[in-house]
Protein backbone atom coordinates (compact mmCIF):
# COMPACT_ATOMS: atom_id res chain seq x y z
CA UNK A 1 0.00 0.00 0.00
CA UNK A 2 1.24 3.46 -0.64
CA UNK A 3 2.07 5.82 1.76
CA UNK A 4 -0.82 7.97 2.73
CA UNK A 5 0.78 11.17 1.77
CA UNK A 6 1.73 10.12 -1.13
CA UNK A 7 -2.47 10.16 -1.26
CA UNK A 8 -2.34 13.69 -0.26
CA UNK A 9 -3.03 16.81 -2.51
CA UNK A 10 -2.36 20.28 -1.18
CA UNK A 11 -3.88 23.37 -2.89
CA UNK A 12 -3.19 26.79 -1.68
CA UNK A 13 -4.78 29.83 -3.06
CA UNK A 14 -5.73 33.01 -3.08
CA UNK A 15 -7.93 34.50 -0.50
CA UNK A 16 -9.80 36.25 -3.68
CA UNK A 17 -10.29 32.66 -5.34
CA UNK A 18 -12.02 31.10 -2.43
CA UNK A 19 -15.25 30.02 -4.35
CA UNK A 20 -13.12 29.25 -7.35
CA UNK A 21 -11.38 26.66 -6.09
CA UNK A 22 -14.53 25.44 -3.78
CA UNK A 23 -16.56 25.20 -7.41
CA UNK A 24 -13.32 23.18 -8.65
CA UNK A 25 -13.24 20.58 -5.69
CA UNK A 26 -16.95 20.28 -6.04
CA UNK A 27 -16.65 19.34 -9.81
CA UNK A 28 -13.80 17.35 -8.82
CA UNK A 29 -16.44 15.45 -6.53
CA UNK A 30 -18.99 15.34 -8.46
CA UNK A 31 -16.37 13.46 -11.47
CA UNK A 32 -15.11 11.23 -8.68
CA UNK A 33 -18.34 9.51 -7.56
CA UNK A 34 -18.16 7.00 -9.55
CA UNK A 35 -15.02 5.89 -8.05
CA UNK A 36 -17.12 5.70 -4.56
CA UNK A 37 -18.58 8.03 -2.39
CA UNK A 38 -16.69 11.29 -1.46
CA UNK A 39 -16.89 13.65 1.62
CA UNK A 40 -16.23 17.21 1.45
CA UNK A 41 -16.12 19.23 4.48
CA UNK A 42 -16.17 22.74 4.39
CA UNK A 43 -17.15 26.07 6.64
CA UNK A 44 -20.52 26.52 5.02
CA UNK A 45 -23.83 25.11 2.97
CA UNK A 46 -22.94 25.64 -1.02
CA UNK A 47 -26.19 28.50 -1.38
CA UNK A 48 -24.81 28.59 -5.45
CA UNK A 49 -26.86 25.65 -6.94
CA UNK A 50 -29.92 26.01 -8.25
CA UNK A 51 -32.99 23.59 -7.49
CA UNK A 52 -33.04 22.44 -10.95
CA UNK A 53 -28.99 21.73 -10.90
CA UNK A 54 -29.42 19.81 -7.51
CA UNK A 55 -32.50 17.83 -8.92
CA UNK A 56 -30.19 17.08 -12.09
CA UNK A 57 -27.74 15.26 -10.38
CA UNK A 58 -29.50 14.11 -7.55
CA UNK A 59 -28.20 10.58 -7.70
CA UNK A 60 -24.72 11.80 -7.80
CA UNK A 61 -25.06 14.02 -5.21
CA UNK A 62 -26.34 11.12 -2.80
CA UNK A 63 -22.89 9.81 -3.32
CA UNK A 64 -21.18 13.30 -1.63
CA UNK A 65 -21.45 13.56 2.06
CA UNK A 66 -20.94 17.18 2.73
CA UNK A 67 -19.82 18.12 6.58
CA UNK A 68 -19.94 21.60 7.26
CA UNK A 69 -17.57 22.10 10.69
CA UNK A 70 -16.19 25.50 11.62
CA UNK A 71 -13.07 24.01 13.54
CA UNK A 72 -9.99 22.05 13.62
CA UNK A 73 -11.32 20.34 16.46
CA UNK A 74 -14.89 19.04 14.89
CA UNK A 75 -12.62 18.06 11.45
CA UNK A 76 -10.33 15.88 13.56
CA UNK A 77 -13.40 14.18 15.36
CA UNK A 78 -14.92 13.93 11.70
CA UNK A 79 -11.79 11.73 11.00
CA UNK A 80 -11.68 9.83 13.80
CA UNK A 81 -15.13 9.02 13.23
CA UNK A 82 -14.39 8.19 9.51
CA UNK A 83 -12.21 5.70 10.39
CA UNK A 84 -14.48 3.33 12.17
CA UNK A 85 -16.87 3.89 8.99
CA UNK A 86 -17.26 0.16 7.74
CA UNK A 87 -20.29 0.89 4.80
CA UNK A 88 -20.33 3.60 2.08
CA UNK A 89 -16.03 3.77 2.60
CA UNK A 90 -15.37 7.09 1.08
CA UNK A 91 -12.51 6.50 -1.98
CA UNK A 92 -12.09 10.82 -1.74
CA UNK A 93 -11.55 13.20 1.75
CA UNK A 94 -12.09 16.82 0.37
CA UNK A 95 -11.43 19.54 2.64
CA UNK A 96 -12.35 22.93 1.79
CA UNK A 97 -10.77 26.25 3.46
CA UNK A 98 -8.67 24.25 6.09
CA UNK A 99 -7.07 27.36 6.95
CA UNK A 100 -10.49 29.41 7.81
CA UNK A 101 -11.49 26.93 10.30
CA UNK A 102 -11.03 28.22 13.78
CA UNK A 103 -8.30 26.42 16.19
CA UNK A 104 -8.55 25.93 19.84
CA UNK A 105 -4.42 26.27 20.84
CA UNK A 106 -2.02 28.32 20.43
CA UNK A 107 0.15 27.52 17.65
CA UNK A 108 -1.75 27.16 14.32
CA UNK A 109 1.12 25.92 12.60
CA UNK A 110 0.64 22.75 15.43
CA UNK A 111 -2.91 22.15 14.66
CA UNK A 112 -2.51 22.02 10.78
CA UNK A 113 0.47 19.99 11.33
CA UNK A 114 -2.13 17.58 13.63
CA UNK A 115 -4.52 17.70 11.25
CA UNK A 116 -2.33 16.52 8.34
CA UNK A 117 -1.53 13.75 9.95
CA UNK A 118 -5.37 12.89 11.15
CA UNK A 119 -5.99 13.04 7.38
CA UNK A 120 -3.33 10.98 6.28
CA UNK A 121 -4.04 8.40 8.66
CA UNK A 122 -7.82 8.38 8.34
CA UNK A 123 -6.51 7.75 4.27
CA UNK A 124 -4.82 5.24 5.34
CA UNK A 125 -7.10 3.33 7.41
CA UNK A 126 -9.70 4.01 4.71
CA UNK A 127 -7.98 2.85 1.70
CA UNK A 128 -6.99 -0.54 3.87
CA UNK A 129 -10.71 -1.04 3.87
CA UNK A 130 -11.19 0.03 0.29
CA UNK A 131 -8.74 -2.29 -0.80
CA UNK A 132 -7.52 0.81 -2.92
CA UNK A 133 -6.72 4.45 -2.49
CA UNK A 134 -8.46 7.23 -0.67
CA UNK A 135 -7.15 10.63 -2.04
CA UNK A 136 -7.34 13.48 -0.11
CA UNK A 137 -7.22 17.01 -0.77
CA UNK A 138 -6.93 19.99 1.29
CA UNK A 139 -7.27 23.52 0.32
CA UNK A 140 -5.52 26.72 2.00
CA UNK A 141 -4.83 30.36 1.15
CA UNK A 142 -1.75 31.46 -0.04
CA UNK A 143 -0.74 33.05 3.18
CA UNK A 144 -2.20 30.30 5.12
CA UNK A 145 0.50 27.92 3.32
CA UNK A 146 3.54 30.48 4.46
CA UNK A 147 3.16 29.20 7.68
CA UNK A 148 1.61 25.64 6.91
CA UNK A 149 3.93 22.84 8.06
CA UNK A 150 4.29 21.82 4.58
CA UNK A 151 7.81 20.33 4.68
CA UNK A 152 6.76 17.02 6.09
CA UNK A 153 4.69 17.15 2.96
CA UNK A 154 6.02 18.52 -0.17
CA UNK A 155 8.16 15.59 -0.66
CA UNK A 156 5.77 12.90 -0.08
CA UNK A 157 2.22 14.71 -1.52
CA UNK A 158 1.52 16.92 -4.55
CA UNK A 159 1.47 21.00 -4.13
CA UNK A 160 -0.81 22.74 -6.35
CA UNK A 161 -0.80 26.66 -6.58
CA UNK A 162 -4.42 27.24 -7.31
CA UNK A 163 -3.43 30.48 -9.88
CA UNK A 164 -2.25 27.55 -12.43
CA UNK A 165 -5.28 25.82 -12.64
CA UNK A 166 -7.73 26.48 -15.10
CA UNK A 167 -9.71 24.03 -14.27
CA UNK A 168 -10.95 21.17 -12.44
CA UNK A 169 -9.90 19.20 -15.29
CA UNK A 170 -6.16 20.30 -13.67
CA UNK A 171 -6.71 18.85 -10.24
CA UNK A 172 -8.27 15.43 -11.97
CA UNK A 173 -4.93 15.13 -13.88
CA UNK A 174 -2.93 15.26 -10.84
CA UNK A 175 -4.84 12.83 -9.18
CA UNK A 176 -4.59 10.88 -12.51
CA UNK A 177 -1.15 10.97 -12.25
CA UNK A 178 -0.86 10.19 -8.40
CA UNK A 179 -2.97 6.78 -9.53
CA UNK A 180 0.00 5.85 -11.84
CA UNK A 181 2.76 6.57 -9.43
CA UNK A 182 1.33 4.03 -6.74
Amino acid sequence: MANARQSTLLIYRQQDKVQQVQDQLFEVAIKYVGKGHVIFFTLERFERFTESALAQFSDMFKNIIFYYVQSIDKLMEKLVDLQRWENCIPAMIIVDSLDSMTITGDCQSSEHALVMAYLADTAKILSAKLKSVCKCIAAVSDVAYNDFPVELYVKECYVLNAEKLSGFSDIMHVLAEMTYQQ
